[in-house]
This record gives structure tokens, sequence and C-alpha cells, in this order.
């Protein structure tokens, strides 16, 4: 049975105590900055000859940890710089529906989906960069909006996804990306996909917890 209760009469109820919610634009800002300093932290070591970019042969030879470590690394500071923007944009827009724990499980799903198609995709040869994780931040967050109560939010944001994921393969000569380098548009599809399963695990893990029925996703 579903619950009719909100957060504050939960909260009432329990009498747990009411704490004011943080302010989405300064939540927003310590996530992103904290995503950036990881990244620009990875790119130091990666230059520090640390070799954390995936490189298939150190991969093949034992390197297993490129296949996580690659997705904070960057090409570039400019390739860089775009990441860290698109994951402010796109998590604070999230964020203002959906929770913390939330977007850290459909981005970590989008982790996943990348580490599985690098490791498989033996035409593959190099790789650096967090947009196929940011693939799956999307796509889930997607899903859990169209579950949800923003259904039009998850709709818009699910058919400008779906167009960025279908046209490359529809004119492999057109991209949606504003790099001046080849893009690997098969992480940006697994990342998706990733982000997707977990969004899928988080609906299950709430429809068989009646005791999570008061919080949101």
């Amino acid at each position: 049975m579903r619950s009719w209760c909100t957060p504050t009469t939960c909260r009432r109820w329990t009498g747990l105590p009411e704490t004011p919610a943080p302010s989405p634009l300064s939540h927003t800002l310590v996530w992103g900055m904290a995503f950036a300093s990881v990244c620009a932290a990875a790119q130091g070591l990666d230059a520090a000859d640390m070799a954390w970019q995936f490189q298939r042969p150190a991969w093949v030879q034992g390197a297993w940890w490129q296949l996580f470590t690659s997705q904070w690394v960057h090409l570039t500071w400019g390739h860089w710089l775009g990441n860290a923007v698109g994951f402010v944009v796109m998590w604070g827009g999230l964020r203002l529906r959906l929770s913390a724990r939330s977007l850290l499980m459909v981005y970590v799903g989008g982790l996943a989906g990348v580490a599985a198609v690098l490791a498989w995709d033996t035409r593959c040869l190099y790789y650096a960069g967090a947009s196929g994780a940011l693939h799956g931040l999307w796509a889930g967050g997607s899903v859990l909006l169209l579950l949800g109560v923003s259904r039009g939010w998850g709709m818009a944001c699910s058919v400008f996804l779906a167009a960025k994921l279908v046209v490359p393969w529809i004119w492999p000569g057109v991209t949606l990306s504003a790099s001046d380098f080849p893009v690997y548009h098969p992480a940006h599809v697994a990342g998706a996909l990733g982000g997707l399963v977990a969004a899928w695990a988080i609906t299950r893990v709430r429809a068989l917890s009646p005791s999570q029925s008061c919080q949101g996703y």
C-alpha cells in the first residue's frame, strides 16, 4: 500500500527534526567543484606518469584500474572543462527533483557501463573522459523523473538523450559534441545503459521497501 504522507508530515509523525533544504544553487556548486577537483587531480596524476588513461596494451598486461581511472582523466583541459560544465548543468537540473543518492547511483551505473564496453570492444585502443558516465547520469535521471512526479521533464530529457545517441549512428559524420577530437560513441551508449540499469534497481528497491515510501528518489 502506498503511503500518503509527505516528507514533512513523516518527520512530524516520527518526531524527527525538520532541517531546511540546502540551496539548490549552492548544492550544485559544491558537487560541481568536487567533480571538477577530482578530475583535475586525476589529470595531474596521469601527467605524472601514473598511466590513468585507458591504453589497451597496458590494460591487457594487467592495468585493470584504467577501466575506471580513465573516466576521470581527460585528453585536454578543454575536454575537462566541457565535462565539468556538463556535470554542473545536468546535476543541477536533476537535483531539483531527485535525491543526491539516486543521482550518485545512476552515475556509478554509467561508470560501470563504460568500463564494460572498454573491456569488451577490442577496437577501442584508448579512452579518457567522463562523458560516458555523464550519459549514465542523464539516462538514469530521466527514467527516475518519468517514474516520479516530473514526467514532463523526464520525457524532455529522454527525447534529447535519444537524439544525441541516435544521430551519430544514422549520420556517422555528424556529431552533437563540441570537442575537436574523435568521440567514442559506444561509451556514451554503454554509459546510458548502465544508468538505466541503476535506475531500474533503484525503483525495484523502493517497491520492495515499504519503509522507504516517505522518501523520494
